[in-house]
């Protein structure tokens, strides 16, 4: 949008009024984006190793698992942080979820 302005000469000077957009992600838009992609690799992987139908469940527990650790860590973080912090806390959730079914299967 154009924006018409008097000058003091007298002359009229037209200034773009319109803003870029910040494409910038915010906290939370960063966790979850994180999530989203350990979760797609987690799925890969319980595609090729598991033998039960039940793929999808234990994927979308440790997306929600994750997600409950790590929203009350939102606001006390940077972003770079809390790349590492959701990988790190996927990860463990992960390992959790593993040494569980080891241990009950044995």
């Amino acid at each position: 949008m154009l924006e018409k302005v008097m000058l003091s000469n007298g002359d009229t000077q037209y200034n773009d009024t319109t803003t870029a957009k910040s494409t910038s992600l915010t906290k939370k838009q960063v966790v979850i984006l994180n999530l989203v992609i350990f979760a797609v690799l987690y799925l890969l992987l319980e595609v090729m190793v598991s033998t039960s139908r039940n793929i999808g469940l234990p994927v979308v527990m440790n997306y929600l698992i994750s997600y409950w650790i790590i929203k009350s860590q939102i606001h006390k973080r940077t972003k770079n942080e809390l790349i590492g912090f959701t990988w790190l806390i996927s990860s463990i959730v992960l390992g959790i979820r593993i040494l569980l079914g080891a241990l009950l299967t044995a």
